[in-house]
């Protein structure tokens, strides 16, 4: 490729992953000076986020949120069967919601909870309403809920979207060792020399 990248993608990291041991005021730093990034993917800042949206008001960069380490520092579940628990990961979703808002990000990715396979049905009964309450809450905000989910059954996934779309290219990859990885970039190139073509 001839080009800059940037004329095809924003390139962004994850704060959290890419700069673990890190201050979060000083990785946020880092990013927004380095003219490579154009977007980053962050959490919440408590106390600091004033400073945090002084330093994204003046970057160039797209804003991502993810609730991800909210949500494991806090053990929530937005599936938990138990009523309450299920009702205090969406009161503290909905404040990553608010604070992603505040930081100029137009949505959150959040994780889907633990669920056991003898109570399956029920902890998806419970994600929905979560789910569906986050939606709707976003909304107001004219912002984007996405949802990350490990471990489930792919085959059913496929299956589900080729019914609705049958000529579908579908890239499952692996966060956990990198699988996949090679053929979306591949596919990607391809589209790319398709579209100079």
């Amino acid at each position: 490729m001839k080009e800059s990248i940037h004329k095809y993608f924003k390139v962004g990291t994850i704060q959290w992953m890419s700069f673990p041991n890190s201050a979060p005021l000083d990785s946020l730093l880092a990013i927004a000076r380095d003219d490579y990034f154009d977007a980053v993917e962050l959490t919440g800042y408590g106390a600091d986020r004033d400073k945090a949206k002084a330093i994204l008001d003046q970057s160039h960069l797209t804003v991502c949120f993810g609730a991800h380490p909210i949500e494991l520092k806090n053990k929530l579940n937005p599936n938990a069967l138990d009523e309450a628990e299920r009702q205090k990961a969406e009161d503290v979703m909905k404040q990553t919601i608010d604070e992603a808002e505040y930081l100029g990000s137009k949505g959150v990715t959040f994780l889907a909870g633990h669920w056991q396979e003898d109570t399956k049905e029920q902890a998806y009964a419970q994600l929905l309403k979560t789910t569906r309450a986050l939606c709707s809450y976003a909304a107001e905000k004219n912002m984007m809920v996405e949802m990350e989910v490990f471990d489930f059954d792919m085959d059913k996934v496929k299956e589900f979207a080729r019914r609705r779309n049958p000529d579908i290219e579908i890239f499952p990859i692996s966060a956990k060792t990198g699988e996949g990885v090679d053929a979306w970039t591949d596919w990607l190139r391809k589209q790319v020399r398709d579209w100079q073509a």
